[in-house]
C-alpha cells in the first residue's frame, strides 16, 4: 500500500512540476522581443538589467562597475551579480539574459524541493496519506504564488534568497535532530550567502540563530562544545558581512552601498513609515486569509517551529514599512518567505478541520479543504491573475520592445564614445555598452544624496514618494552633463523640455524616437540624413 501511495505521489509531483516548467517557458518567451534587426532578444526587469551591466563589465575586464572607470556600488545583490558574470562571460548578451531566467526557474524548483522536506519536519504528526496530501497541497500553493515566480523569472535575486533561506531552515532541522555540527556550519554558510544576495537578509538570519540557541539551551549549559559550535557558526556568518564591508571600503571607498543613500536618507522616519503603510496595505488585504488562519493555528496548537515561521513571515512586512515601501507592488521582500506562510496556512487548516470532526479525508473535510486552499490561492494572487493566465503581459515588460529597439538604433547611429542619459538604467546601457548617466541616482553618488521629492509628483501604489525614484536633478544630469542621448526631459516637478528643444534634436529613426544632443560628434548624423 505504501508503495502504491508513493508511486502516485511521484506521478502527481512530476505532473505538477512539468506544468510549472511549461508555464515558466511561456512566461519567459512572452515578453521577449523581435528587434528591428530581426533577432530575438530577452530582457529582465530593469533593476536586474542594471546588475547584468555590472556583470558584463566585470567579466570583460572593466571591473564590478556600471560605467568603466567609475566605482559606484549601485547593486544590492552581490552574489546574484557574480553569478550573472559567469553567464556574461560564457554567452552573448541576450543568451546570458536567458540563462539568468532559466536559472530563476531552477531556483523556484529548488525551493519546492526544500519545501517538501520542511513539510515532513513541521507536519510530522500527520499520518502517511495525510502527510503526502499535505506536501502536495503546499507544493501547489508555492508554485502558483505569482510574485515568487515573477521575480525569479525576471532576473531578481528573490528566488535565490528564498532557496538559501529555506535550505538554511532544512539544515537547522537536521542539526536540531542529529546534533551534528556540520549541519550548523552549512546553515551558517547559507545565511552568509543570503547576506551577499541581499544584505537585508539579516532580518531572517538573526531570528534563526536565536531560535537555535533557544532550542538547544539545555545542552549549552551541560556541553561546552555545543556552545563553542554555535559561537563558531555565528563567527562564520559574520565573516561574510565583514568580507563584503572590507571589499566595499577598498573597492568603492564607501561604508554603505549607494542604494542605501538613495532610498533611506533624506526622508523623515514618520514620512517613510506613512509611505510604507500605504504600500503594504494591499498586501495585507490579499494575504489576510493566509495570515489570519496561520496565526489562529499557532494559538490553537502552539509550537515553537510555528512561532519561528511566523516571525520570519512578519519581519519583512515590518521591514517593508520601515524602508518606506517598494517601487513595485509585487511583494518582492515578502515573497522569499511565502512558502513558510503556505506551510503554516495549510497545516492550520488541517488541524482546524481535525478539531471540528471533519478530517481531511472525509467528504465534508476534503471539500472544505479544497475550497479554503482555492480561495487562498486566488486571493493571494488577486492582482496577478491576468498575468498568470497570459491575458496581460507581465508587469513592467511592456517596455522591453521600446528599450531593446532604442538600444539597437543607438548602436547604429552613435559611436562608442556616446553617453546615454537614462531613467531605465539597465537595458539601454547593457545592450549598447555606452557610458550611462543615471537620472534616478542608483549609479550616481550626487543624485543619491539629494533630498527626496515629497511633493506627491512621484507617487503610485499607495506611496506619495516612491523610494528609488524620488531623487533626481535633470538640471545636473542633462543640462550640466549633456548626454548624447537623453531618455526623458521631464521627471517629477522638473520640466526642461523648452531647454531641451533648443539644445537637443528630437528625431525618429526606424520608428524609434530619440532626443539627441545637437552637434554631438558621437552621433552619425549622416545616417539620420539618408
Amino acid at each position: 500500500m505504501n508503495f502504491i501511495l508513493k508511486s502516485k505521489n511521484i506521478k502527481a509531483v512530476a505532473f505538477i512540476v512539468l506544468l510549472y516548467i511549461v508555464w515558466s517557458i511561456l512566461f519567459i518567451r512572452k515578453p521577449s522581443v523581435i528587434g528591428i534587426d530581426g533577432q530575438r532578444y530577452f530582457s529582465l526587469i530593469d533593476d536586474a538589467m542594471v546588475s547584468m551591466r555590472y556583470a558584463w563589465n566585470l567579466s570583460h575586464g572593466s571591473g564590478l562597475v556600471w560605467n568603466p572607470g567609475e566605482r559606484v556600488e549601485g547593486y544590492t545583490n552581490l552574489l546574484m551579480t557574480l553569478m550573472m558574470s559567469v553567464y556574461t562571460l560564457l554567452f552573448e548578451k541576450s543568451d546570458a539574459v536567458l540563462a539568468v531566467q532559466i536559472t530563476g526557474l531552477g531556483f523556484v524548483l529548488g525551493c519546492s524541493y526544500i519545501i517538501w522536506k520542511l513539510c515532513n519536519f513541521l507536519a510530522r504528526d500527520l499520518e502517511g496519506r495525510t502527510q503526502s496530501f499535505f506536501n502536495i497541497t503546499v507544493l501547489i500553493m508555492t508554485l502558483t504564488y505569482y510574485p515568487l515566480s515573477y521575480w525569479s523569472l525576471t532576473g531578481m535575486e528573490t528566488g535565490l534568497l528564498a532557496l538559501l533561506l529555506l535550505a538554511s531552515l532544512y539544515f537547522m532541522e537536521k542539526y536540531l535532530r542529529e546534533k551534528r555540527n556540520i549541519y550548523l556550519f552549512i546553515m551558517a554558510g547559507l545565511h552568509g550567502l543570503a547576506y551577499l544576495t541581499r544584505p537585508d537578509a539579516i532580518i531572517f538570519s538573526v531570528p534563526i540563530f536565536l531560535y537555535i540557541i533557544y532550542a538547544t539551551k539545555d545542552d549549552l549549559f551541560h556541553e561546552r562544545s555545543k556552545l563553542t559550535a554555535i559561537i563558531s557558526s555565528v563567527i562564520l556568518y559574520t565573516l561574510f558581512i565583514f568580507w563584503q564591508e572590507i571589499f566595499r571600503i577598498n573597492y568603492y571607498n564607501e561604508y554603505l552601498p549607494n542604494t542605501y543613500y538613495l532610498k533611506l536618507t533624506g526622508m523623515p522616519l514618520i514620512e517613510r513609515i506613512k509611505n510604507g503603510l500605504g504600500f503594504i496595505a494591499p498586501y495585507l488585504a490579499t494575504h489576510l486569509l493566509l495570515l489570519g488562519i496561520s496565526v489562529f493555528g499557532f494559538f490553537k496548537k502552539p509550537d515553537s517551529r510555528k512561532g519561528l515561521y511566523l516571525c520570519l513571515i512578519t519581519l519583512p512586512i515590518f521591514y517593508q514599512v520601515w524602508v518606506g515601501g517598494d517601487p513595485w507592488p509585487y511583494w518582492r521582500i515578502m515573497a522569499p518567505v511565502h512558502p513558510l506562510l503556505v506551510i503554516l496556512f495549510v497545516l492550520s487548516v488541517y488541524e482546524i478541520l481535525q478539531s471540528v470532526g471533519r478530517p481531511v479525508f472525509t467528504k465534508t473535510g476534503s471539500r472544505l479543504l479544497s475550497y479554503t486552499i482555492l480561495i487562498g490561492i486566488l486571493i493571494s494572487n488577486l492582482n496577478f491573475i491576468a498575468e498568470m493566465l497570459f491575458v496581460r503581459i507581465p508587469f513592467n515588460t511592456e517596455v522591453y520592445d521600446r528599450l531593446i529597439n532604442t538600444a539597437l538604433v543607438l548602436n547604429e547611429i552613435t559611436t562608442e564614445d556616446a553617453t546615454l542619459g537614462v531613467c531605465w538604467a539597465g537595458t539601454l546601457p547593457y545592450y549598447t555598452n555606452r557610458k550611462g548617466i543615471d537620472f534616478l541616482g542608483k549609479n550616481d553618488k550626487y543624485v543619491s544624496r539629494l533630498l527626496p521629492d515629497l511633493s506627491g509628483k512621484i507617487s503610485w501604489d499607495g506611496m506619495y514618494s516612491v523610494p528609488g525614484h524620488n531623487k533626481y536633478d535633470l538640471y545636473y544630469s542633462v543640462k550640466q552633463l549633456r548626454p548624447t542621448y537623453t531618455q526623458y526631459v521631464k521627471w517629477g516637478r522638473q520640466d526642461i523640455s523648452s531647454w531641451a528643444s533648443a539644445n537637443y534634436l528630437f528625431v525618429n529613426y526606424k520608428g524609434v524616437g530619440l532626443w539627441l544632443l545637437k552637434g554631438a560628434t558621437e552621433v552619425k548624423w549622416e545616417i539620420l540624413s539618408r
